[in-house]
């Protein structure tokens, strides 16, 4: 086995560990959200989650149907988690970057629709995997003067 500094080897680790689990949960939701009949829990509705999304600006403005609305999200979930599984690594920080972009409008619409913050938890856990991700692979950088 080569040497590893510590540093690479703590990195990958983060870096395989939140990859394993942005798969797992965004290849779930991914799925929820294109096969909703199949989650028989009455408080997580996505078609009714979803035909409340389309009520608000932008998509009201733009008159954007709630079930295409949640189908392209799915796909979109779906798209990313297989680019995270089989893609290059440069092809992953691009897919990293959409589910980012994808938690910022999820905790956006729950937001505007006065969703309590316990709606909005799965939205927060998965936006710190994505950064633990990003720090990860050395491509978000804070810095603090």
């Amino acid at each position: 086995r080569p040497h590893i500094c510590r540093s690479m080897s703590w990195k990958y680790r983060v870096n395989q560990v939140t990859t394993v689990l942005l798969v797992l949960l965004f290849g779930l939701a991914g799925l929820a959200k294109l096969f909703p009949h199949m989650i028989k829990d009455p408080e997580n509705d996505l078609i009714r989650e979803f035909r409340k999304f389309a009520t608000i600006p932008p998509f009201n403005q733009i008159g954007l149907d709630a079930d295409l609305f949640r189908i392209l999200v799915g796909c979109l979930e779906l798209g990313c988690v297989a680019i995270l599984i089989i893609g290059n690594p440069r092809m992953k920080t691009m897919a990293t970057y959409v589910l980012a972009i994808i938690m910022i409008g999820a905790i956006y619409t729950h937001y505007m629709i006065n969703d309590p913050v316990q709606k909005m938890a799965a939205s927060f856990i998965a936006s710190i995997l994505i950064l633990l991700r990003l720090f990860s692979t050395g491509n978000f950088k804070v810095k603090i003067n």
